[in-house]
């Protein structure tokens, strides 16, 4: 339907985007399910042909050939070799469609007749103007698995060769062309499809198209949306440009010979690309030729590469106890060597059985001791990581408490410097303390001494004049001289203890002085 839909939208038709939107339930509802298509039976997916008694036979038409119904013909007898065909005719595309094979189709055709035997080549017969550049995984994947087989593919261009089928041309071993105005080239890459802007109403549906993502889709189809709501074609033409960049190394690879000038999407009639882009002129019989060609002269190549392995095989026989020495000695006997390879006989089974379980054990004695040694290492790994920690962990505690002393430290230091300030600070203090009572000591013997000398002004005079201590009367005193020597602060003793010895000598003092005076 799909390619329904791109065919009533080209301009030959005239028929409207909009009206075909409309109609499109219509289309796909009644077409689709009260038409059926079937393909032109002359129009097969593919076939085989087959040299028989010097004549090209072909030996299938069916849809698709199956490699298991391949090995046996009418008679009864073994097939003989085939070339597989396979028609590319129209636009490419990878599905196909009701009346058309894709690339899977042709894909699958060619590695199922691949894996027969008696297959010695493949054709592909290409009519075409390109299509789908995805349909190249397709047929990359085919004729990569046919070389794999040692089966050579062959491109035969009847009618057009461009765009993608230029692409597949191009990943075949040759490019041959039948008529020569058939068109070659179109390289290049191309996108065409039709647009929509989120909310754009439908003026023949009255329909409203929408897209909504989740936030987290902000890649999804940006490219289609950048186009449709900016006109911003940046992400589209990156893409178009690595695959241009990818069909261009294969055309140069392929055909070393093409210039710019075929690269960039020019068409040529094939006659002027002969020797650049196509190798020649051939038709299909003379392609099948070339297969069978091929086919004999790559047998030719193998038998004498058996004969020369045989003569290699011979020599190596000699020396093949020599040289597997300790194969023999697992096997306990001489190998002989074949063509085919080294052939062990039932006893030679059993000594090669013993001698792997003997290996095997071995084996798995030597796997225990390297876990039981792996273990070991762990182990020890785990106890030195342990220390290690434990080490952290004692250094960790003894920094902390290097600082906690250190602190303690500078503390000591300050409340001695602190205590050295204050003891200098009570020294001074003692030290007018010492002087203050020294003055006090002293001003106190003077007020003595000025008392003994008013005691002996008031004595009474001698009888002698200017005789005696008293010189106030101008007389003199008879008696002697009274002698007073105040005590001195005693800093052994208490402050209370001085003063009772201090009142104790006043008190005596106060006697004497009384006792001179009732004389």
């Amino acid at each position: 339907m799909n390619v329904l839909h791109e065919l009533l939208t080209q301009p030959y038709y005239m028929v409207s985007p909009g009206y075909l939107q409309a109609t499109r339930d219509i289309i796909q509802n009644n077409i689709a399910n009260h038409l059926v298509f079937s393909p032109d039976p002359n129009k097969v997916l593919g076939y085989k042909l087959a040299l028989v008694n010097g004549s090209f036979v072909k030996m299938d038409s069916t849809p698709s050939i199956d490699s298991r119904q391949m090995s046996t013909n009418n008679n009864g007898n073994e097939d003989p070799s085939f070339i597989s065909v396979y028609n590319i005719n129209g636009p490419i595309t990878r599905g196909g469609d009701d009346c058309s094979y894709g690339s899977k189709d042709h894909r699958n055709m060619m590695m199922d007749a691949a894996n027969n035997s008696n297959c010695i080549g493949h054709i592909f017969l290409i009519d075409t103007p390109g299509g789908s550049a995805w349909a190249k995984n397709d047929y990359q994947q085919a004729i990569d698995y046919a070389h794999s087989k040692g089966q050579p593919v062959i491109a035969l261009v009847d009618g057009d060769c461009c765009s993608a089928g230029m692409y597949l041309a191009c990943l075949c071993d040759n490019r041959y062309y039948v008529n020569a105005k058939d068109t070659i080239g179109c390289i290049g890459v191309l996108a065409a499809f039709y647009t929509q802007k989120d909310g754009e109403k439908c003026e023949y549906t009255g329909n409203t198209y929408h897209e909504i993502y989740d936030p987290e889709s902000f890649n999804k189809n940006e490219w289609a949306r950048d186009i449709a709501n900016n006109n911003d074609d940046k992400l589209l033409v990156e893409e178009l440009t690595k695959l241009g960049v990818e069909f261009r190394d294969t055309v140069k690879k392929s055909c070393p010979k093409a210039t710019d000038e075929h690269l960039h999407g020019k068409t040529f009639d094939a006659v002027d690309v002969k020797g650049i882009l196509m190798d020649g002129q051939k038709s299909l019989s003379e392609v099948c030729q070339q297969l069978i060609d091929t086919a004999d002269s790559n047998a030719k190549k193998a038998s004498a590469n058996s004969k020369q392995n045989n003569i290699i095989n011979s020599k190596i026989q000699k020396d093949m106890n020599k040289k597997y020495v300790k194969v023999a000695e697992l096997c306990n006997a001489d190998l002989q060597f074949s063509n085919g390879g080294t052939f062990l006989n039932e006893t030679l089974l059993d000594s090669l059985e013993s001698g792997i379980e003997n290996l095997q054990v071995a084996s798995a004695e030597r796997d225990a001791l390297k876990d039981e040694v792996t273990k070991l290492k762990a182990e020890l790994a785990e106890k030195a990581t342990a220390a290690a920690n434990d080490d952290e962990t004692v250094g960790k505690k003894t920094e902390e408490l290097n600082v906690k002393i250190t602190g303690l430290e500078t503390k000591v230091t300050e409340l001695t410097t602190a205590l050295g300030e204050k003891e200098t600070t009570i020294a001074e203090l003692n030290g007018k303390i010492t002087a203050g009572e020294q003055k006090v000591i002293e001003s106190e013997q003077k007020v003595a001494d000025l008392n003994a000398k008013i005691v002996n002004l008031t004595t009474e005079p001698s009888e002698a004049p200017k005789v005696g201590t008293a010189t106030s009367n101008g007389q003199g005193a008879a008696q002697p001289k009274l002698v007073v020597g105040a005590p001195a602060y005693d800093h052994s003793k208490s402050a209370k203890e001085n003063a009772e010895i201090r009142k104790a000598y006043e008190e005596n003092r106060q006697s004497l002085i009384g006792t001179k005076t009732e004389r």
